[in-house]
């Protein structure tokens, strides 16, 4: 978005020192009097190709150029060229007045040249216009007191230079000069120029403010040039009264450009455009009721029953963020969210066709929340062109970043410091989400690896039996062996086992293939749907051509996968006829045969018991070795598990050094609130987590109170967590540790996976909140604080922490106004340039000293909430509601301001 379309004030490049070539000394050099005959509009593209917003025409002892300059603005306006950009004419001049010293003129923008004309006769300048070597005859308190009377500023230029007032004038002239009220700003070249110790004395403090002195457009001849020299100022549009209460502000809404490098109007990445309602019961019956809002601090006032707290509560609504509402407070959001017509107590503010709307910019591109109460959701979209929206998918409280607080809210986070792990969690700098994603994957893990231990863990007593009989059987085998026969049955044995393990090996070769076959019986090269594509078209027909070279590329490798199969089943042909005519074979025919022959001997009753034996012996060692490998297996199962709860608790860890290290830097320098964060320490419903573990919702107190203590009173709490683990998981611990049978009859009950379980669950870490009550005092725990030192200890840290949008509703209510500024409105100055802030509010001083650049006034005539005006602080109407409607406001910008002009605001 234009920044210049930003509601409320926001910052401008103001060039407050000009020269035109009605300055004799414009153009100084060797090409002086080509640029003598500088056109007009040529003179304004240089300062708008420079991106200057405001400049000050400030010749030398005349105003001839002023209205020209005004006329050339108004033509390039409704002709603008490339380089155009809006640029504010300020009249002005620069005077020399009696005693040497330069002063700058700056007078309303209504202002022209004869206005200037008439200044220089009623102070006395009898030089000629342009030239600066003669001086008025009245005296520099006059010249300014003839300023200020013609509605103008009068600031000292360049101070600390040649015809500059700190080097022209000493003692009772430079006194006289420094007692006039009406200098606030003065033109310092010098930002850290040593100012004389009268200025010291008297104890001022002008506003530093910057100009180019520009004589030249460009800088050819070394000296300044539009753009090089120019200060920002905070103000909702270019006008003599913004520029007047900017100066009066000083380095609230002052900033040269030789003191920073980057634009004041940069914003953060997320901020709220405008929130509208249609057809609520009291917003947006009458037409759409909205408010545009600013990337930084936008205030809501209004008075009671104004629709205020409602702005917000229904963007909660629409950006589905009512889980954020803790439970004891659900009742007071209720009537937000239900249609009046529907409730018994007749308090919903919706209607049936009640509508939401919110713009949000996210990283540059602005999306549509859409929330209906037809349907009671929310419907997001995204501005693909100019104003185009395309609708998108997702849920709007993933994708936009939004923090909504109650006062409510917050207190009710002071009593329950624990909610505060939420808001730590959700902080980049902890990226909960992918951290829980990667522990429950942990966890599945650990409980697929233990579970799988113990499926493949065999039942012990099988195996046990198995050996035995095997021993039995190779000592019935060894007596066979040692008959006459022996030495051909051992032959035969010998010869058996080593042929079974051939074709064991032949077979399992065979189905390491099989699959490639398949694969290559079923399979075939996919085709293109050619009619997809259009042949006339040089993209797609060159996209085809590469993708038949990429159908050539796999046909080939198909064709080779074919050709290795056919190798493969040619080498394992080869081997069966080489097995058929080896030694081997041969002699493993002749064992046969004479075995035959023994059996044929004995008529088969010795050979078949031995066969018999042999075959029992190969399936009981068979059935061993296969025990044996899921022993292994399930062992491997359960070293794999030691190490995955390894991890898992390594992570855990992990999560808890990240909470810490992010309150140390969030709260570093904090003089006000103070979080620990004690690892594994929160015992508020530790009970009833283990009993919900445990799957006992009652009974069992004593040894329920046991099993917490071990957490609770070991100063180390992964020691204690760890002792309690145990004494669940372990049969001999808990027969030592727990009283009740009943109890360990019941743990006995329990499924394995619910021990699995325990071993992966871990208490939460304990948030304690401790806070300062004033400076140089000793922190104190909140819970010992007052509601309102509650409240401020919980501000301090939501204003400290986060870059995403922040709504607070009234945050001054319990507060008094020592907490409301030395607390709230300085962090609300330092936190909106990190990120944008809407706060509701009754207070004038988080309004005026909270320096908001937006403020949004609601009533409600008739019972509907309309916006009764909106903008900066500098608007006179704006100024005039905060007076009107807030208690204090008046004694607030006299604070600020020093006092309030009466100057009328020309575009109120």
């Amino acid at each position: 978005m234009n920044t210049a379309a930003w509601p409320g004030s926001k910052w401008w490049k103001v060039d407050f020192h000009s020269h035109t070539p009605a300055s004799h000394d414009y153009g100084k050099g060797t090409n002086d009097q080509n640029l003598k005959r500088l056109d007009p509009q040529q003179w304004l593209l240089s300062y708008m190709k420079a991106g200057i917003d405001c400049v000050v025409v400030s010749d030398h002892n005349s105003g001839e150029w002023i209205d020209r300059l005004k006329r050339a603005n108004t033509e390039l306006k409704e002709t603008p060229p490339a380089d155009y950009r809006p640029l504010t004419v300020f009249p002005g001049v620069e005077i020399s007045v009696n005693g040497g010293v330069h002063l700058l003129a700056i007078l309303p923008d209504e202002k022209g040249t004869g206005d200037v004309d008439r200044l220089l006769g009623q102070v006395g300048y009898n030089g000629v216009p342009g030239e600066s070597n003669v001086v008025t005859t009245e005296s520099f308190v006059k010249v300014v007191s003839r300023i200020v009377e013609m509605g103008g500023i009068a600031i000292p230029a360049h101070v600390d230079k040649p015809s500059g007032l700190f080097k022209e004038l000493t003692g009772s002239s430079l006194d006289q000069v420094l007692c006039i009220d009406d200098i606030f700003a003065a033109e310092f070249i010098d930002k850290d120029y040593c100012t004389p110790q009268l200025y010291i004395d008297k104890n001022l403090s002008w506003t530093k403010i910057l100009g180019s002195d520009s004589h030249h457009p460009t800088g050819e001849d070394g000296g300044q040039f539009p753009g090089s020299h120019y200060t920002w100022v905070k103000m909702e549009h270019p006008s003599i009264e913004g520029l007047r209460l900017a100066l009066l502000d000083g380095d609230t809404s002052i900033q040269r450009s030789d003191s920073t490098t980057v634009s004041p109007n940069k914003s953060a990445g997320y901020w709220l455009h405008e929130i509208s309602v249609e057809n609520a019961k009291y917003m947006g019956r009458n037409g759409v009721f909205q408010i545009n809002l600013n990337p930084w601090l936008n205030t809501i006032i209004g008075g009671r029953g104004t629709g205020k707290s409602s702005t917000l509560e229904f963007l909660r609504l629409a950006l589905g963020r009512q889980h954020e509402v803790p439970t004891s407070l659900s009742a007071d959001f209720e009537k937000y969210s239900s249609s009046y017509s529907k409730t018994k107590k007749n308090d919903g503010l919706l209607t049936d066709g009640a509508k939401i709307h919110a713009t949000y910019e996210k990283n540059g591109i602005p999306h549509r929340i859409e929330w209906s109460n037809t349907n009671q959701s929310s419907a997001v979209f995204e501005l693909v062109d100019q104003d185009k929206w395309e609708q998108i998918g997702g849920d709007p409280k993933v994708l936009f970043p939004l923090r909504i607080y109650s006062q409510k809210q917050i207190f009710e986070l002071a009593k329950h410091p624990q909610g505060l792990l939420n808001i730590i969690d959700e902080a980049d700098e902890i990226n909960k989400r992918p951290w829980q994603e990667t522990l429950d994957q942990l966890i599945n893990d650990f409980m697929s690896q233990r579970a799988e231990a113990r499926a493949l863990l065999p039942v012990s007593k099988d195996n046990e039996t198995d050996i035995q009989l095997l021993k039995d059987l190779n000592n019935r085998i060894s007596i066979l062996e040692n008959d006459s026969s022996a030495n051909t049955l051992k032959a035969f044995e010998k010869s058996d086992r080593k042929k079974r393990a051939l074709d064991t090996w032949e077979r399992n070769l065979e189905e390491l293939f099989s699959p490639l076959q398949k694969y290559l019986e079923a399979s075939q090269m996919p085709e293109l749907d050619l009619t997809a594509f259009d042949e006339e078209c040089e993209e797609d027909t060159e996209l085809l051509l590469q993708l038949e070279e990429v159908r050539k590329q796999q046909s080939q490798i198909f064709e080779q996968l074919a050709n290795l199969h056919s190798k493969s089943q040619e080498i394992l042909g080869e081997w069966h006829t080489t097995r058929q005519q080896s030694a081997f074979e041969k002699s493993s025919k002749r064992i046969q045969e004479s075995y035959e022959s023994l059996t044929s001997q004995f008529g088969g009753s010795i050979t078949n018991d031995y066969s018999q034996l042999l075959e029992k012996r190969a399936n009981l060692e068979y059935n061993i070795e296969k025990h044996n490998i899921k022993l292994g297996q399930s062992k491997e199962k359960q070293t794999q598990s030691l190490k995955t709860l390894k991890d898992i608790i390594e992570h855990r860890s992990k999560l808890s050094s990240a909470r810490k290290l992010f309150l140390e830097q969030v709260l570093e320098g904090n003089q006000f609130v103070k979080i620990e964060l004690k690892e594994l320490a929160d015992n508020s419903n530790l009970d009833s987590q283990l009993r919900s573990l445990l799957s006992k919702e009652n009974a069992f107190g004593n040894d329920f109170e046991k099993l917490s203590n071990l957490i609770q009173s070991n100063e180390d709490k992964n020691v204690g967590l760890e002792c309690l683990k145990s004494t669940l998981t372990s049969q001999d611990r808990r027969a030592k540790f727990l009283s009740d049978n009943r109890f360990k009859n019941h743990l006995n009950t329990l499924p394995p996976e619910t021990f699995d379980r325990i071993e992966t669950w871990f208490p939460e870490d304990k948030v304690e909140v401790s806070f300062c009550p004033s400076r140089g005092k000793r922190f104190t725990p909140i819970d010992q604080g007052s509601p309102g030192q509650k409240t401020a200890a919980l501000l301090a840290f939501i204003l400290s922490n986060g870059d995403e949008p922040l709504l607070l509703d009234q945050p001054e209510d319990d507060l008094d106004n020592s907490l409301i500024y030395s607390l709230i409105v300085s962090q609300l100055r330092e936190a909106k340039s990190q990120r944008q802030i809407i706060v509701v509010t009754h207070n004038a001083n988080i309004v005026v000293n909270g320096d908001a650049e937006n403020v949004v006034c609601l009533h409600s005539p008739r019972g509907q909430t309309v916006t009764k005006t909106a903008g900066g602080l500098q608007c006179s109407k704006i100024r005039a509601e905060v007076c009107n409607v807030m208690e204090g406001g008046k004694t607030a910008f006299e604070n600020r301001y020093r006092r309030i002009q009466p100057f009328a605001d020309p575009h109120d």
